[in-house]
């Protein structure tokens, strides 16, 4: 799918949108406050510096500076501030009941919206993961299984204790994932597949969302560079790449292997257009352009599959793994070799973990190596991501310029065919290979960050060189479907969505508490801004159904019974309600306070865990 919002667009959406389900929550608030006989001091559209203010019926309506949301005031609401008077249209003069009804319409309003934002989203159209199976991680349950790429799931069986089957149909990775979210740990579950042409029922075990490992086919067009192979063969966005040179492709990876092969020969390409047409391209691969990039990267785990060899052994994201089998090791593709020939075998690994707060410690761990279906070892880790040079590869455009192990290289730059200077940032070594190919072989200047003591800048400029593999100039994506419905339909689907996404939301939570899923899976403010702005940038429908979760996600949230949050005040009202008086102001402000060290905590951790996500730690 085109991008539907230019940069600035989709920022600006993001905040609207946000603020939006904010306003609309205190809306809520504001409404049955009135109703109820209470005095609303303010009622602001936005925070910071009012822009424009008007007093109507002893309300202060505000137009504030920055539109992120609003806020209430309502007179009286807390007991033990000065301002409270005891007359009889303040928030703390009215019965608990009155006041539970207020502090619930905030939540009760986002959850109301929600149906139209879905039903909105269905009528324009909504892009999900395709079920179709394009790989499979090593270690997940699906690997396990006699699942297979090329697959397509159709539904998921449950078997209930009285032996009753009951079969739920699948349309999108999401309803996958659903479905196994919503099973408890270690249950064994039955897929109904379409395996080229025919039913087959494959057999897993559900281990939480983590613990699954379906990725759909990432063989879809996304972008054709200009005057590439590619273009001149006519290949367009959107179209999916079904063989290259007689070979299936379901992945990039294949994709790309296939093509690496092929530098200056001309390749068929089946391919079939949005339209549905199958037909065949030729392309003629031009040469890629390297510095040496391949095989430096250093031994960092960017990721851990649950329940793997390497998660048993104790092995986390960012540990740095030094030495395997008393060798030295500096960069990935050593350990990828040594692991993949190493099936059934253990493997003695060194390893640095860093820590923020205090001195990094060394560690020796033992790991045993699995193997995976055709046979090659693996330990269930992820490398990769990361702009820090782990070995130089001798004679290559890198060699000779003295750059050593755990340098930086953190921006590129060079003159495009135009004479144009163009520039980018490097936060992963796998941007500076898409510049110095994007750039076609001409020279770049690199800035490097010395690694400590040193901590200096240096610029070095490098010539790339043309190496015998292939490239066409294709950008790929993951392949989606598009759900949209007519109006009557919409209405039925957005309003089953909107229960169905508030009863996952509950279930999300009670499996967090109950330990079957990670909390390292919790976004905060950043996380959910950047996930926001992705999804405007794919259509109007993706973001309004993101809209509609992050409003149930609030509501849902906001009741919980943690003090400081509407949940917790209706606690108090309650408690007041069957006691017959209120809760002491001394037991409230403990609670405040205890419930303030529980949010805080909340959002440090999603923070942190958002911080973690943008620099790959």
């Amino acid at each position: 799918m085109t991008e539907f919002l230019s940069t600035s667009q989709g920022i600006i959406m993001v905040l609207l949108g946000l603020g939006i389900i904010i306003f609309l929550h205190e809306l809520g608030h504001f409404i049955v406050a009135r109703r109820a006989g209470i005095r609303i001091e303010v009622f602001s559209i936005g925070f910071g510096p009012p822009l424009w203010k008007i007093t109507r019926g002893g309300t202060e309506y505000r137009i504030a500076l920055i539109p992120l949301g609003g806020f209430v005031k309502p007179a009286g609401e807390f007991m033990s501030s000065p301002d409270t008077k005891g007359a009889p249209d303040e928030m703390s003069s009215k019965p608990p009941l009155t006041r539970a009804k207020v502090l619930v319409a905030g939540a009760l309003m986002n959850f109301i919206f929600a149906f139209p934002f879905c039903i909105i989203a269905y009528l324009i159209g909504v892009t999900l993961m395709s079920p179709s199976v394009g790989a499979i991680r090593p270690g997940s349950s699906e690997a396990n299984s006699s699942l297979q790429k090329g697959d397509i799931i159709r539904s998921v069986i449950k078997t209930s204790p009285e032996g009753r089957d009951s079969e739920y149909p699948v349309k999108s990775q999401n309803d996958y994932l659903r479905n196994i979210v919503r099973t408890p740990i270690n249950t064994p579950l039955k897929l109904k597949v379409n395996r080229n042409g025919q039913e087959v029922i494959v057999d897993i075990i559900a281990r939480g969302s983590t613990g699954m490992g379906v990725l759909p086919p990432s063989n879809i067009v996304e972008s054709v560079s200009q005057g590439s192979p590619a273009e001149t063969a006519g290949l367009k966005p959107n179209d999916e790449i079904l063989e290259v040179n007689c070979e299936v492709t379901l992945s990039a990876s294949e994709i790309s292997a296939a093509i690496s092969q092929r530098a200056g020969l001309p390749t068929a390409i089946k391919i079939r257009t949005p339209n549905g047409e199958i037909k065949t391209v030729t392309a003629t691969p031009k040469p890629f352009y390297d510095i040496g990039i391949e095989g430096i990267i250093p031994v960092v785990i960017s990721g851990v599959t649950k329940d793997g060899p390497a998660a048993k052994a104790g092995l986390k994201k960012g540990d740095r793994i030094t030495v395997i089998n008393t060798e030295p090791l500096k960069f990935w593709n050593k350990f990828t070799d040594v692991v993949t020939t190493s099936a059934g075998k253990e493997l003695k690994l060194t390893v640095i973990r860093e820590h923020w707060f205090s001195k990094d410690e060394t560690l020796l761990m033992n790991v045993m190596v699995d193997a995976d279906k055709g046979g090659k070892g693996f330990i269930g880790i992820s490398g990769g991501f990361t702009n820090e040079i782990g070995e130089v590869k001798d004679g290559s455009a890198l060699a000779g310029l003295g750059l050593a192990y755990g340098d930086r290289i953190v921006q590129a730059k060079a003159q495009d065919k135009n004479g144009r200077q163009v520039k980018t940032g490097i936060s992963d070594l796998s941007d500076l290979q898409a510049f110095v190919h994007k750039t076609g072989g001409v020279p770049i200047e690199i800035t490097v960050l010395k690694a400590a003591p040193t901590s200096t800048r240096q610029t070095f400029t490098l010539t790339p060189t043309p190496t015998a593999k292939g490239d066409l100039g294709l950008g790929l994506k993951f392949k989606r479907v598009v759900t949209r419905y007519s109006l009557v339909s919409a209405v039925v689907e957005g309003a089953n969505e909107t229960l169905d996404l508030g009863l996952l939301t509950y279930q999300m939570i009670r499996k967090l508490f109950q330990g079957e899923e990670s909390v390292k899976g919790l976004a905060g403010p950043i996380g959910i801004i950047q996930v926001s702005y992705r999804m405007a940038q794919e259509g109007a429908g993706d973001f309004l159904w993101l809209l509609a979760l992050i409003s149930i996600n609030l509501a849902i949230l906001n009741l919980l019974p943690i003090p400081v949050l509407d949940g917790g005040t209706i606690v108090f009202c309650f408690v007041e309600r069957i006691k017959g008086s209120p809760v002491s102001i001394k037991a409230q402000a403990i609670a405040q306070y205890a419930g303030l060290f529980i949010l805080l905590l909340l959002v440090a951790f999603t923070f942190f865990n958002d911080i973690q996500r943008i620099l790959n730690l």
